[in-house]
């Protein structure tokens, strides 16, 4: 939208601005006209570019805090990813000092008396 107001102005300018060059130039206007008119185009002109960067500035910022806000939800998600993943590994870890370890049978004597 901003653009758009923005070529509007730019055309109005252009128009009036040459309107007004060949008028004065041609002697229709005096140079006290001239200033006025050019004020006139000229302030809003002015006033409209201000107010579409300050717009522009604002829709930058609320983008940034976006940007952070999702950073932060996704640090917040790796950490809790994370947190998840060293209590599966420290429950694993504790599973498997609780189970016995297995037994190698001993050899019986019949095998060192086969030898």
């Amino acid at each position: 939208m901003f653009v758009l107001n923005l070529v509007g102005l730019i055309i109005k300018l252009v128009f009036f601005g040459s309107l007004i060059f060949w008028g004065y130039a041609l002697g229709w206007f005096s140079t006290g006209f001239f200033v006025i008119v050019a004020l006139v185009i000229g302030v809003p002109f002015i006033f409209a570019l201000r107010a579409g960067i300050r717009q522009q500035a604002a829709e930058e910022d609320e983008a940034r805090k976006q940007r952070e806000v999702e950073r932060e939800l996704l640090r917040q998600i790796e950490d809790e990813h994370l947190r998840l993943l060293r209590d599966e590994a420290t429950a694993r870890r504790a599973e498997e000092r609780e189970m016995p370890r297995p037994v190698r049978p001993r050899p019986s004597a019949s095998v060192f008396a086969k030898r």
